[in-house]
């Protein structure tokens, strides 16, 4: 073989690095929003690109580790005390990542709101965390039973609906009156993640029509916000291993 030939060879396998390898070295230099920026960068699903993108603006403090093995089998876990992800090597993709990045971000505002601290809430998040329960209420006759998992309570209602692309599907499937969205009426006052998405789906004008999994999204949108340093959910949110 050829110098040039070795040479060429050497480049392709630099440029053939599987990710998983890469992302571990930055976790290992402490680079917590080395998976985050892949995803945010990287990601062949546009919605989940622009989810990654709007999480990554919210500028959390959240802690990636990645470990051999969870209790009970399970694939991941977000533990809100110490707000920390922790990922089997097993599991190192980009939805089970984005379930529990979509915990981080909402976990503690549902929970101030569940336990009647309104007064340290928004009144965007307020109103985002009761629209989710509607949407959840309103689809769960319709969806439970395919989807368990996502009514289990909201926590893991907000994240199937961020980050499950059967369950988003499905959810886009179905709709509530116009008149009950929280989506602007004014182009004007979207953010960057509605002005995405309505370009990602090319429906501008449509986008305020009550699809369900447009709803969900927007609310997250609202909702999103740091944990505090001290938590006060007692259970870590779970990501089980699929059969």
């Amino acid at each position: 073989m050829t110098s040039t030939a070795k040479l060429k060879k050497k480049r392709t396998e630099r440029k053939t690095t599987l990710v998983k390898e890469h992302e571990d070295k930055q976790l290992q230099k402490g680079n917590n929003v080395a998976f985050l920026n892949r995803i945010r960068m990287d990601s062949k699903n546009p919605i989940r690109k622009a989810v990654a993108q709007r999480i990554f603006e919210a500028k959390l403090k959240t802690t990636v580790e990645v470990v051999n093995s969870l209790p009970d089998g399970r694939a991941a876990e977000y533990d809100p005390k110490t707000d920390t992800i922790r990922l089997t090597k097993q599991s190192q993709d980009e939805e089970t990542l984005m379930h529990e990045y979509t915990h981080a971000a909402t976990i503690d505002v549902i929970n101030k709101y569940e336990t009647d601290q309104l007064d340290k809430l928004t009144d965007d998040q307020q109103a985002a965390v009761v629209h989710l329960e509607y949407l959840m209420d309103e689809s769960r006759k319709s969806l439970a039973e395919k989807f368990p998992n996502a009514y289990e309570d909201l926590n893991e209602f907000v994240s199937n609906a961020i980050t499950n692309e059967a369950f988003q599907n499905a959810l886009g499937k179905l709709s509530i009156p116009v008149s009950e969205s929280i989506v602007p009426e004014e182009t004007s006052l979207w953010t960057n993640l509605l002005q995405a998405i309505a370009k990602i789906l090319r429906i501008p004008g449509l986008l305020r029509e009550g699809n369900m999994s447009i709803e969900a999204l927007a609310a997250f949108d609202k909702i999103v916000s740091a944990p505090p340093k001290v938590a006060l959910i007692e259970r870590p949110c779970q990501l089980e291993n699929p059969l």
